[in-house]
This record gives C-alpha cells, structure tokens and sequence, in this order.
C-alpha cells in the first residue's frame, strides 16, 4: 500500500497535506521532522478514508513530513517549503513547535 497522489496548501500559517484514500489500510500515522532534534515527531494518526490533515506551521524553511499506513505499507516521505509564516505568540496550538 502506498498513498496516491499527496498534495499540500498553505493558507496563513496552516498547511493542509492531502491525498488520495488506497486500499490496505486504515489508519495513517503522520510525522514531522525536527530539524533541532534530528528526529521524526508524531504529529497525529489520521484516518486514511479523511484524505487531509491540517497542522500550525511555526517558522519558515522545509518540512520534511513522514506518513506511515497502519497496515505496515509503504511509509512515504513528502517534502514542502513554507515562506512568509509568521509564528503564532504564546503558542495556541497543540502541534509541536518545531
């Protein structure tokens, strides 16, 4: 299993992953590279059959994004830049702040 078609948009600071739903799983497990720790974080676990999933985008540059089906598929690696965010103060938001 492996997922079709992923796409992105950004409105303000808000990006929005999209795709195609695939058979074989259920559940998808979405990630973000931390560039300060080197490391993937989870940011949620989605249901494929939704085909978007929205996160708070805190600072401009890459993001490398790692989404992994349930079923033990194909994970696949989506890379995107974001220019012009503008961090939101004190946080509001329960994405990580990478």
């Amino acid at each position: 299993m492996s997922l079709a078609h992923v796409t992105h948009s950004i409105t303000s600071n808000k990006a929005t992953l999209r795709w195609t739903a695939v058979d074989g799983s259920n559940q998808l497990d979405i990630f973000l590279w931390n560039p300060t720790s080197q490391a993937f974080e989870r940011l949620s676990s989605v249901n494929m059959s939704d085909e978007s999933y929205t996160f708070t985008l805190t600072r401009n540059g890459e993001y490398i994004i790692n989404v992994i089906p349930n079923n033990g598929g194909t994970e696949y690696r989506y890379t995107f830049v974001a220019n012009g965010i503008v961090a939101p103060i004190g946080g509001g938001t329960s994405n990580p702040r990478i």
